[in-house]
């Protein structure tokens, strides 16, 4: 049933000192590319400003989507204070996040700040089916590189994905 499926909405709205991108829907590979592309622009273009992903509205993160949080948090999440955050209640992020044990790890805020400006839908950036597999490969390495139960099997799926990529060059 592909109309029970909500659609997913990106939208991203100025801060003080910063932005925040919200996701409403589900969080996916689809959405991912896009997701890491506008905080990597934004946080290398005004170093020490901060992005903050609402992730009040979603109600699913694919492994993929959950790679690239893993990602953000790695470049920009360890600073003190931190240049990438989450915000969701904390039962959210423990539904969306704590399968992979993630929810305790990532840098979060219980309600995402007063937007300073109005929110702007951002459209979903598909580049090429490679660009694509190179991405959910590399967000499946930095799964593989957690300590968790799935490790071993994000790093086949990542292994498979390579695979792949290598036959086909």
């Amino acid at each position: 049933m592909a109309n029970d499926v909500p659609k997913t909405i990106i939208k991203i709205a100025p801060i003080d000192g910063g932005c925040c991108i919200h996701i409403q829907g589900r969080g996916t590979m689809q959405e991912s590319q896009t997701v890491l592309d506008i905080i990597c622009r934004m946080i290398r273009h005004d170093p020490g400003h901060v992005a903050v992903l609402d992730l009040t509205d979603c109600c699913y993160l694919d492994s993929t989507f959950i790679g690239c949080l893993l990602t953000l948090h790695h470049d920009f999440g360890r600073k003190n204070p931190p240049e990438f955050r989450l915000a969701a209640p904390a039962a959210q992020r423990a539904e969306l996040l704590g399968q992979a044990k993630l929810d305790r790890f990532l840098p979060a805020i219980e309600t995402a700040p007063p937007t300073r400006g109005p929110w702007v839908t951002i459209e979903t950036t598909i580049t090429n089916q490679r660009q694509l597999a190179e991405h959910v490969m590399d967000c499946h390495r930095r799964l593989a590189s957690v300590d968790s139960p799935m490790a071993q099997t994000f790093a086949r799926i990542a292994d498979q994905i390579q695979r792949e990529l290598e036959k086909h060059r």
